[in-house]
């Protein structure tokens, strides 16, 4: 998950980012939304660049920002496509999950590399449950 602070009107709003299946999930204080991702290397802003939020937004991300991928459901891990230091691009699969004999493959959100796995294949993961360390590039 990761942290953003927002500046609308004068006003300083926390927001908070998670990759969910096939999109993402910002809330702010009580209230959530659910965004589709739109990445490219031209989306993605500066450090300390603000950026106008709509309802229809995009989520863009710095490009030394952390990004963790959290389990959209729980279920278990069948395959790690993926290896640390890894080079990924956006929408290619990470590893792949099976929850009630149905198979979910879980995508990369931005071209980045693999910080870490906090998984293996074959284990059991809870909904909402870290998987993998994403580092933009």
């Amino acid at each position: 998950m990761a942290r953003y602070s927002l500046v609308h009107e004068g006003e300083e709003i926390e927001v908070e980012v998670e990759w969910v299946g096939d999109g993402y999930r910002a809330t702010i204080g009580q209230n959530s939304w659910k965004v589709k991702p739109a990445f490219s290397e031209a989306t993605a802003a500066s450090p300390g660049k603000q950026t106008a939020v709509e309802d229809d937004c995009e989520v863009r991300s710095a490009s030394s920002e952390v990004t963790e991928i959290s389990s959209p459901i729980a279920g278990k891990v069948m395959e790690i496509y993926v290896a640390p230091g890894d080079s990924v691009t956006s929408g290619e699969d990470l590893l792949n999950l099976e929850a009630m004999k149905l198979e979910s493959k879980i995508p990369a959100p931005m071209a980045a590399e693999v910080d870490s796995i906090h998984v293996s294949e074959g284990e059991s993961v809870e909904e909402g449950q870290k998987l993998i360390t994403l580092k933009g590039v």
